[in-house]
């Protein structure tokens, strides 16, 4: 569960791995969508975003980012892209330093950077094992 910035909206993530996004004030949903079969270990809401990255998942082997399209009442998902930088991972933890930069603590015990939708740093070793909090 977590609050939207301007206190309006609130995300939540079901058992079922079902995000809704609702309009607090008046109950209602604003937004549904499924966040995929795999585990969701982490959702954050970016707090220094209004308008375009709502949301960032960390789950099994991926992270995603979610948009709110409000006119169409949509949640869309973008993957995380590793590439070179790191290996395919669970990510267990989320952060954020600014509007589009995204920590992860990952459970080999590196933590990501990411810039957009993109790993833009991997500290390796970070930790002997997993990481399960940034802040």
């Amino acid at each position: 569960v977590a609050f939207v910035a301007d206190a309006d909206r609130l995300v939540t993530i079901g058992d079922d791995m079902t995000i809704l996004v609702w309009d607090w004030p008046n109950q209602s949903i604003l937004a549904e969508v499924s966040a995929g079969t795999g585990s969701v270990f982490a959702a954050r809401v970016n707090p220094y975003q209004r308008s375009s990255v709502l949301l960032v998942t960390a789950g099994t082997a991926c992270v995603r980012f979610w948009t709110l399209r409000e006119k169409t009442a949509t949640l869309e998902g973008r993957w995380g892209v590793v590439r070179e930088l790191g290996t395919s991972q669970s990510a267990l933890c989320i952060d954020f330093l600014d509007k589009t930069t995204t920590v992860t603590g990952m459970q080999d015990g590196s933590i990501y950077v990411w810039q957009g939708f993109s790993v833009a740093k991997s500290i390796e070793n970070a930790h002997g094992g997993a990481v399960f909090d940034v802040c």
